[in-house]
């Protein structure tokens, strides 16, 4: 109830006020909190709510109440079965080194408005023991639960759930083999120092919430199970050391802002990412082994990642459908994975070189963004590419073509757009179903060549394909060719590689004079009275064709040139 603006007033008949929903009567190994003391002193303890001292304290049998208003302290060693901490209610550590030790099946429960505190304590420990399901619940938003370490030392599991705040100050750990801590939390849990997966056999899920990782993701036990549907952010590294046969399962968001090492001996790492994973640092192992570690980057998938490391031990498998692997460093990595298969959509972002290492295989797109330079000339490497190519980078020299090769080779439409040199090539080839549709000008760099195998360049008067001097078009046909403008640049005798609806009618231009002389060209399978009136041709013409017609302008230079058309079954007779 308050007071807003003029005075109010509540009559009120019967008022109940209950801290906890229901509270047990009491008796038997249940124990209520009696004002503040110490958890060691008989006189804090009744069997009943506002009772007399029981002459008792809590053992491993005990379902303890802290109760509104009052405040338990731990100085020494102690256990319990339940320990909840009511409304109003607060518990603190008292002295270093200290364990509250919760036994089979136990609970820890932390109210709205309640508080267990390590209170500036070193080495003040919760601990898990024994054997059943264990939950762990904290309600209180204003760091409900501060401790040093939160462990959990038996073959059993531990649930933790609530919507407040857990600060953990030290280590979050699970010691023993088939350790299982599933974590619902739907706030923050944050871990000031490592998450330890310490025995074999154990789980950790991260069904739930925020979890904030300030040091190391630290694996040292084999097969060991992760699954993450929700958040973890990792400051340190992912690190695993003997961690064989382990596996990992993202299906929300990690950010590791160090580097991901694991160790490979007997049996590899597997990392399944179905969601979105960012490391800042090296994909790397520590050792080598007889079986490589693994990362998939599963269908719809986002992994982004800075390695610049030569240890290039770990497999990616990155040809699930619509994944993207983003190379996205602040600086140049010189080192690109090669993955088992292929990429399916590839970005390269941040700043610097972005450096491939063999022959790289693309069934999606292919981005350059950022101030991001994509250099397959430094190991000679070609490049098939099924999806769209996109380059957006501001760097001088975008892509780093080489002498290599770039074939498009899409089942389906693909478009080629660059603000800038990005769209500048060696050689290419065109092997695909439908068209290559030109969104920026294509540029075929001098003394290199296009190949025409299946498949169609889509383009127009803005968004020409564009050959410099010395480079060739090769081999079209009906099956192939440009549908659309081809400009070429320079000296050399030269046949346009242009058709239309099915139709490959090339026209062909003999030398001419200067170097940075050009000529646009395009074939239109249409009627020319769509844009011309046979009234205004020459009447030394015997007539004009109306079939088909061509468009060949000099755009660069002033030298004239030999000009041969071609005439086909479709040229009307």
């Amino acid at each position: 109830m308050s007071t807003i603006g003029s005075d109010e007033s509540h009559i009120l008949d019967d008022v109940t006020v209950s801290v906890s929903g229901d509270l047990p009567i009491g008796g038997g190994d249940t124990l209520f909190s009696r004002g503040t003391d110490d958890w060691d002193q008989t006189n804090t303890w009744s069997t009943t709510i506002g009772g007399a001292s029981c002459g008792c304290t809590p053992n491993a049998n005990s379902v303890v109440y802290v109760l509104f208003g009052d405040w338990v302290l731990l100085d020494n060693d102690a256990d319990a079965k339940e320990l909840h901490i009511e409304f109003g209610g607060r518990m603190d550590w008292d002295a270093d080194n200290v364990e509250l030790t919760i036994h089979d099946d136990g609970i820890v429960e932390v109210s709205v408005g309640a508080r267990l505190f390590e209170n500036g304590r070193g080495n003040a420990f919760l601990e898990f023991d024994g054997t059943g399901n264990h939950t762990l619940a904290v309600y209180c938003e204003d760091v409900g639960l501060e401790v040093d370490q939160i462990r959990v030392t038996e073959n059993c599991s531990l649930t933790v759930v609530g919507n407040g705040r857990i600060d953990v100050e030290d280590d979050f750990e699970l010691v023993a083999n088939g350790a299982t801590v599933i974590n619902q939390f739907t706030n923050l849990l944050y871990i000031q120092d490592d998450l330890d997966l310490l025995g074999d056999d154990v789980v950790f899920h991260n069904d739930r919430g925020y979890l904030y990782i300030d040091g190391t993701l630290e694996i040292l036990g084999e097969r060991t199970e992760i699954i993450n549907r929700d958040s973890i952010y990792v400051d340190l590294d992912f690190h695993g050391e003997n961690a064989d046969d382990g596996t990992f399962e993202n299906h929300g968001y990690i950010h590791c802002n160090d580097d991901v090492i694991m160790s490979n001996n007997s049996d590899d790492y597997r990392i399944d990412n179905f969601g979105f994973w960012r490391i800042d640092d090296d994909l790397r192992e520590s050792g080598t082994g007889a079986v490589a570690n693994e990362f998939h980057n599963r269908s719809g998938s986002y992994f982004e990642l800075a390695h610049n490391s030569s240890e290039l031990d770990w497999q990616l498998w990155a040809n699930y459908d619509s994944n993207t692997v983003d190379y996205f460093r602040l600086g140049a990595q010189d080192y690109l994975f090669t993955p088992e298969d292929a990429y399916w959509n590839l970005t390269l972002s941040g700043s610097d070189r972005k450096r491939a290492r063999a022959d790289l295989d693309f069934n999606g797109t292919v981005r350059i963004e950022g101030t991001a330079s994509f250099d397959v000339d430094d190991q000679n490497c070609d490049l098939t590419v099924a999806g769209d190519w996109v380059s957006t980078s501001n760097n001088a020299l975008p892509f780093d073509y080489g002498t290599e090769l770039v074939t498009f080779d899409g089942n389906q439409r693909q478009r080629m757009r660059s603000n800038n040199l990005g769209g500048t090539f060696n050689d290419v080839v065109i092997n695909k179903s439908d068209s290559l549709v030109l969104v920026s000008p294509m540029n075929i760099r001098a003394n290199a060549s296009i190949t025409f195998t299946a498949g169609y360049v889509s383009s127009d008067s803005l968004n020409p394909l564009v050959l410099n001097d010395g480079s060739t078009a090769l081999s079209a046909s009906d099956n192939s060719y440009v549908d659309g403008r081809v400009r070429k640049i320079g000296n050399d005798a030269f046949t346009f590689p242009i058709g239309d609806d099915g139709n490959y009618q090339p026209a062909s231009i003999s030398a001419p004079a200067g170097r940075t002389d050009a000529f646009m060209a395009q074939y239109f399978l249409v009627d020319p009275r769509t844009r011309w009136s046979y009234d205004a041709v020459d009447i030394t013409l015997h007539h004009v064709s109306t079939e088909e017609y061509w468009l060949i302008d000099n755009t660069g230079g002033g030298t004239g040139v030999a000009l041969t058309l071609s005439f086909d079954a479709f040229s009307g007779g």
